[in-house]
């Protein structure tokens, strides 16, 4: 839901910068109305473009490119079960990951936990290291509760990171506020 509404102010934008762009392409350029509309929208159109692939870069939905500029990892599913968990209790985790590559892939499979106040629980060391090898699989690892987590509903993200990389994210998903920790 909050996906769409980014995308949603990223189009409004975008139209936004095309209307000024055909504007000022009316006002400012000396020619008749005809080439200064065409001028105008031209450049709203180059502009608009330039700000969808900016706002895919930071919304986080340009897929990751490998050393060789390829796609390589996209993150088709996490399914586990919703669940009422207690501190220190473990919950199951499926991930189900694309990779693109002629080679196999070390990564992490990440997941953590982010309450209303954006503070984020995980378990680093449940962090399972896997080989990815090229097509879909899935793949399991555990997340473990952590002690120090308080009661309340927690949105579930899940990662996958590559560790020779400086950690860097090279998949997530957000599934909502789907675990609930009880006192």
């Amino acid at each position: 839901m909050i996906q769409t509404i980014k995308w949603m102010c990223l189009s409004a934008i975008a139209v936004v910068v095309l209307g000024i762009c055909i504007w000022l392409g009316d006002v400012l350029l000396p020619w008749d109305t005809a080439t200064r509309i065409g001028v105008g929208s031209s450049a709203g159109v180059v502009i608009g473009a330039m700000i969808a692939v900016w706002g895919s870069i930071a919304l986080g939905e340009q897929k990751p490119i490998s050393s060789h500029g390829r796609v390589v990892v996209n993150l088709l599913a996490l399914d586990f079960e919703p669940a009422h968990l207690a501190s220190d209790d473990t919950l199951e985790l499926d991930y189900r990951i694309q990779l693109f590559s002629d080679e196999a892939l070390l990564v992490k499979l990440g997941a953590s936990l982010v309450g209303d106040d954006g503070s984020e629980y995980f378990d680093r060391a449940g962090d399972r290291s896997v080989h990815l090898v090229p097509g879909v699989f899935p793949y399991h690892r555990q997340l473990r509760v952590p002690r120090n987590t308080p009661p309340g509903a927690y949105r579930l993200i899940g990662a996958v990171w590559h560790p020779e990389d400086g950690g860097r994210q090279v998949a997530r998903t957000d599934q909502g506020y789907v675990v609930q920790i009880k006192p």
